[in-house]
């Protein structure tokens, strides 16, 4: 049981942190609307598998719904639908929550303000919020009942688990530390917790231990003796750390070149920072409060570049092909600049946008060929179109998804044209594009080393495809036949023409891609025993084009199938009418 909110009692933002915090635990993948951006109506909001959004708009109001309060929501709702008209984005549901169970005057007053938006608008009231309230009780715990400053108690109890002298025993240590992980987690509504032992450690392999990637925070306790401890913290839900960030003073101290210039971007653009030395100034006034400056030998400090808080697509295009560009990083650094960063649906081409203090613009394309392995061939074909008509033509243009125009770009610039033109490459990926017309599986750019017999084989299957009507001539080496009855071969008489029925399958990233049935008939010329079993058919020594082998497409009645990978023979089959042109041949890839 938990007592009675005294909402009254609380500020605003008092009430939208509990509030946010609460739905947050709900759906761990809320976003925080910061008020300096402009909320625009959305204190928090949820991406839908879909690709819309769910909007949750905070309001501290827990008595009457006054006409003063009425005109703050109705201009919340207001300032998110001329958001929806000026960013295009798709929002499911508008959530408007607050500690007040509303009246029937206040649902036809909800009802008449909504009533004409496709949106489907919830009241989320007193008794949605108590019913979160009952399920984490550590939230109302540590923001109304000193649950935050009886967690901060909790922290020197880690220490002196692991300094207590008489526990020599790592099973002792290891329990009573396992209790403590487990506590905190549990009284803390923002954060896990993740206390490991490590039994010897020397500094200098610190860095080589992996780290949760999802890690606000790791420190190391290391004693004398070799023993440490590796505390890590992980938000419970993606934005904690804006509802309850952990503070602290450093300096920033670089000691390299490189480190110096990223973290002059960092300042400048809102980039991320990898990994810079810095000087501890002020213990973290929530977190590691026992750890005095004085005793932190080494510290790096590493930035993620912020995710968008509403998302800009862009688009390149150069004539008629065209990549969208979708929106990861976006953000502005302290001295007035700003970055923005994005990449198309298969992370082949990839953009940077570096807005100085000044207003100037640096555009930078990237393109990651390593980035094929796996993804839809579809995706990959629409890079490559774009690819080749940057070839073409000596720039192409950013643009929003409007078509507003934004930059002109050089395509020579850096010799982006030389790494995105690829010929060999770009012939491979039309064949399988072309492939995919005739299946309704998907075929994905084969992850490992492409060999000029599977591209060979791919060229086979479509041009059967592609030609139904008419029937496709390679070159025959040999044909081995398992016997049915090695006792009593039925072997023919050479020279003889043979024909069978096979399912028209090709391999493709290890898969097989089933494409129907083909007919096919060539000429033996002679044919021996290789095992008990199997018999090769061979063709007639120097026969010119008697010895290539006619691929026709069918599709067989369920009868015929069943006849699929038998072979018939019968009179020799006159192709002399016939000349091979020529063959798909390609390097190694």
């Amino acid at each position: 049981m938990y007592d009675p909110i005294a909402w009254g009692n609380l500020s605003g933002e008092a009430v939208e942190d509990l509030l946010a915090t609460l739905i947050s635990r709900e759906r761990p993948h809320v976003n925080h609307i910061r008020p300096s951006s402009g909320d625009h109506g959305r204190d928090l909001e949820v991406k839908n598998e879909d690709g819309s959004i769910d909007v949750y708009q905070i309001k501290k109001f827990y008595s009457n719904l006054t006409k003063g309060r009425k005109r703050q929501i109705e201009a919340s709702w207001d300032r998110l639908n001329e958001y929806i008209q000026a960013s295009g984005v798709r929002v499911a549901h508008w959530y408007l929550t607050m500690p007040l169970n509303p009246t029937p005057e206040n649902l036809e007053w909800f009802h008449n303000l909504t009533t004409e938006s496709p949106i489907e608008c919830i009241w989320l009231d007193k008794t949605y919020i108590e019913s979160l309230v009952a399920k984490y009780p550590e939230v109302i715990d540590f923001y109304l009942h000193g649950g935050r400053e009886r967690l901060r108690e909790m922290f020197p109890d880690v220490v002196q688990a692991f300094s207590d002298k008489e526990e020599d025993s790592t099973c002792v240590l290891a329990q009573r530390l396992q209790a403590i992980q487990k506590l905190l987690s549990e009284q803390d509504p923002h954060y896990d917790y993740d206390l490991r032992l490590f039994n010897s450690v020397q500094e200098n392999v610190i860095d080589e231990v992996v780290l949760n990637p999802r890690d606000v925070c790791a420190s190391w306790e290391i004693q004398p003796d070799g023993k440490a401890i590796l505390i890590e913290i992980i938000p419970k839900f993606g934005t904690a750390p804006l509802i309850a960030p952990l503070e602290t003073t450093f300096r920033f101290t670089p000691q390299t070149e490189d480190q110096k210039a990223e973290l002059d971007s960092f300042f400048t653009f809102g980039t991320s920072l990898t990994s810079c030395p810095v000087e501890i100034k002020k213990p973290m006034s929530q977190l590691l409060p026992w750890i005095e400056p004085a005793l932190v030998k080494s510290a790096t400090c590493s930035v993620k570049s912020a995710e968008p808080q509403s998302r800009t697509d862009l688009v390149l295009r150069c004539k008629d092909a065209s990549v969208t560009l979708h929106n990861t990083s976006q953000a502005t650094g302290i001295r007035g600049g700003g970055h923005w960063f994005g990449e198309d649906d298969s992370s082949l081409i990839s953009v940077r946008l570096l807005t100085a203090p000044n207003g100037e613009t640096d555009c930078t394309v990237i393109y990651r060929p390593e980035n094929l392995g796996g993804k839809p061939i579809r995706e990959v074909c629409r890079v490559i179109d774009f690819c080749e008509s940057i070839h073409a033509n000596s720039s192409f243009n950013l643009e929003t998804m409007d078509g507003e125009l934004l930059q002109i770009v050089d395509s020579s610039t850096n010799g982006f044209d030389e790494a995105i033109y690829k010929p060999e490459l770009f012939n491979v990926v039309k064949v399988l594009a072309d492939l995919q017309h005739f299946t309704n599986a998907i075929i994905r750019f084969p992850e490992k080393g492409i060999h000029n017999s599977e591209i060979r084989e791919w060229v086979i299957t479509l041009r059967i495809l592609e030609h139904k009507d008419t029937m496709v001539f390679i070159p025959w080496e040999s044909e081995c036949v398992t016997l049915t009855d090695p006792a009593h071969p039925n072997i023919p008489t050479f020279p003889c023409g043979i024909t069978g029925v096979r399912k028209l399958v090709s391999t493709i990233d290890g898969e097989s891609c089933f494409f129907g049935y083909y007919q096919w008939w060539a000429n033996a010329g002679s044919g021996e025993t290789v095992d008990e079993d199997q018999f090769v058919l061979k063709p007639v020594a120097d026969s010119g084009s008697n010895a290539l082998k006619a691929l026709h497409y069918i599709e067989p009645s369920p009868q015929e199938r069943e006849i699929n990978r038998q072979l018939y023979y019968g009179p020799s089959l006159d192709f002399s009418q016939y000349r091979l042109i020529s063959e798909f041949v390609n390097s190694e890839n």
